[in-house]
């Protein structure tokens, strides 16, 4: 089912949410790549001008630390933020923005991380699952390049941006389970509850109550969002989902794939939510140079309640289509797209 661009339209103009700037942490000075909230609402900062940042509820600087490339994926878990760098490393820290640790990775697994209770997976055209001190427990060829990956129930859940695939592996074993293949590159992908949010041009949003076996609900048309935009966000409860596109729109759709807020925010590039707090990057452009800063946003009109297990069914057996129709896509934001690749990439 196509639900109608008017009524579309009218939910975002019954602004159902909106957001409150509360303030703006512009240290970073190339584009926000990728971004991580903890427990307790300090934020970690993935920047492609090298470096990783950590900054607490008000934007308070509390640590950073420097790579010798790009700094490509963020991640948290239990009191830990973790990087990965283009120069092969992963760098840890406290939640308290202590720099704790760097450990190598290699060239197959800087592309991108996730952290969970005992380590982390970090990829690239290989995957692997490391401890906190660095021991490797298994290493699996994905192939292509890996631009987000996500551990949820379980499985690690990868958006290969090379193959054109979410990849699904068993969190113990390293096997991949599952392929599911698109006609855009996988840039990116989140899971909250039975949900997951994938990225391959449009949103894919999945019921997974079977972790292995994804289920489409719907699909957005007409977002257009760049492969290395660190994007889906789930609102804790997993009733809403906030997008940046490639068209410097931030999106916020509710779970049954209604738009419920839309706005211009020119340079939009990754999302990060916690509580009622969204954090956005961005990707900047002035002149001949790249910029970067991050902005934090209450959400206006969302209140958090607790994250439930269970999907509602339904009678019916196709999946939806949710059409957004912006027609004024800014040049640069498509330039962005397609020229952000080759800047960032060490390889020489």
């Amino acid at each position: 089912m196509r639900i109608p661009l008017a009524l579309a339209l009218l939910a975002v103009a019954l602004h159902a949410l909106d957001l409150q700037l509360l303030w703006t942490f512009d240290q970073p000075s190339d584009v926000i790549g990728d971004m991580a909230l903890s427990s307790n609402g300090n934020l970690g900062i993935a920047s492609w001008d090298n470096c990783a940042y950590i900054v607490d509820p008000n934007g308070n600087l509390l640590g950073k630390k420097c790579g010798r490339y790009s700094m490509d994926g963020a991640g948290y878990s239990n009191g830990v933020f973790g990087f990965v760098n283009l120069d092969d490393y992963v760098y840890l820290f406290y939640e308290n923005g202590t720099f704790w640790k760097k450990i190598a990775v290699g060239d197959s697994h800087d592309t991108a991380i996730v952290l969970f209770d005992k380590g982390f997976i970090a990829c690239d055209g290989y995957c692997a699952k490391y401890d906190f001190n660095g021991n490797k427990y298994w290493d699996t060829n994905v192939g292509g390049e890996v631009q987000d990956v996500v551990v949820h129930k379980g499985y690690v859940y990868a958006a290969n941006h090379g193959s054109y695939k979410l990849q699904i592996l068993d969190l113990d074993t390293g096997e991949i389970v599952k392929e599911i293949s698109y006609d855009y590159y996988t840039g990116s992908v989140n899971a909250c509850g039975n949900y997951l949010a994938v990225i391959a041009d449009e949103l894919y949003v999945y019921d997974i109550s079977d972790p292995v076996n994804p289920r489409l609900l719907w699909k957005s048309v007409g977002l257009n969002v760049g492969w290395g935009e660190h994007t889906p966000a789930f609102s804790p409860d997993c009733k809403y989902i906030a997008v940046a596109d490639t068209r410097n729109m931030l999106n916020i759709f509710d779970i049954n794939g209604d738009v419920v807020y839309s706005k211009y925010m020119g340079g939009t590039w990754s999302v990060a939510w916690w509580r009622d707090r969204l954090a956005v990057g961005y990707l900047l452009h002035d002149g001949g140079n790249w910029d970067g800063k991050v902005e934090m946003y209450r959400v206006v009109g969302y209140t958090p309640q607790p994250v439930t297990t269970t999907t509602t069914t339904t009678t019916t057996t196709s999946s939806s289509t949710t059409t957004l129709n912006i027609s004024k896509i800014p040049v640069i934001a498509l330039a962005a797209a397609f020229l952000m690749p080759k800047l960032r990439r060490k390889r020489e």
